[in-house]
């Protein structure tokens, strides 16, 4: 199917057309140590390299040979948030995972402070899960930090030739879910005795 541009496109630009955009003036923009979004597959799977004490941490990426992650890093991202930038709001609709490789960070609801997370923490993962992928709370950056993000249907698409990594991607997160559900019940039963 052909794009509705497409004919606009080869109206004004190409041979004969408008000229090619000068980017000199914003060549200082692109240098990589500035840039907040690294998606090249080699640098992502080379940043999970160099940071494994903190994903042997989480349990992450144990078990995972080094393919499957080279394989994972191509549809995974590293992002640089800086201190007080809001990285997800609750209610909104994505299928995003983040693993913290740097920094600390809070999930929150409303003006409730839920949970500090740092290092090695996985956040957002009941929105993965959840069918609609609605958030069901806010994180925001505590202090600057880098994080990884995987797609929903990249794992999907991993699925195929590394079906023990997806595996062992996804049963962190199902540990995490767990946990916080045991730890809600046993405050839940804590403050029905209190009363």
């Amino acid at each position: 199917m052909k794009s509705p541009l497409a004919g606009l496109v080869s109206d004004h630009f190409g041979i004969n057309k408008r000229p090619p955009v000068d980017t000199a003036p914003f060549e200082h923009l692109f240098h990589e140590e500035l840039l907040p979004v690294l998606s090249n597959q080699q640098d992502v799977y080379n940043i999970l390299r160099e940071m494994p004490h903190i994903l042997e941490n989480t349990g992450f990426l144990d078990g995972i040979d080094a393919n499957a992650i080279h394989a994972m890093s191509a549809s995974g991202m590293i992002v640089k948030v800086r201190a007080d930038d809001v990285i997800v709001e609750a209610g909104k609709i994505e299928k995003e995972m983040y693993i913290i490789l740097e920094g600390d960070c809070e999930l929150y609801s409303g003006n409730k402070s839920v949970s500090h997370l740092g290092p090695g923490d996985i956040f957002v993962e009941v929105a993965f899960f959840r069918g609609d992928g609605e958030r069901t709370a806010s994180v925001r950056a505590l202090s600057n930090a880098r994080l990884l993000i995987l797609k929903k249907n990249s794992l999907d698409s991993l699925w195929e030739k590394h079906p023990d990594a997806v595996y062992t991607i996804l049963f962190r997160p199902g540990s995490v879910l767990a946990e916080r559900v045991s730890d809600t019940t046993t405050q839940l039963r804590q403050a029905s005795s209190a009363d």
